[in-house]
């Protein structure tokens, strides 16, 4: 099988699983607004840093 159009795990999960739960659904939001908020709090800083860096934001 073609390692490239290998469909993934999480891609599927995402996909398929976390639609059928509200939980899911609302897990998700609560993710994506923590990491609006994150994002906002450190864009001006982040054409600076370099990929290191931006791992012990």
């Amino acid at each position: 099988m073609n390692n490239i159009t290998k469909p993934l795990f999480s891609d599927h999960y995402l996909t398929h699983h976390t639609q059928s739960t509200s939980d899911g659904q609302e897990d998700i939001n609560n993710h994506l607004k923590y990491l609006q908020e994150l994002y906002q709090q450190k864009r001006d800083i982040l054409p600076n840093l370099n990929e290191s860096q931006t791992e012990v934001l």
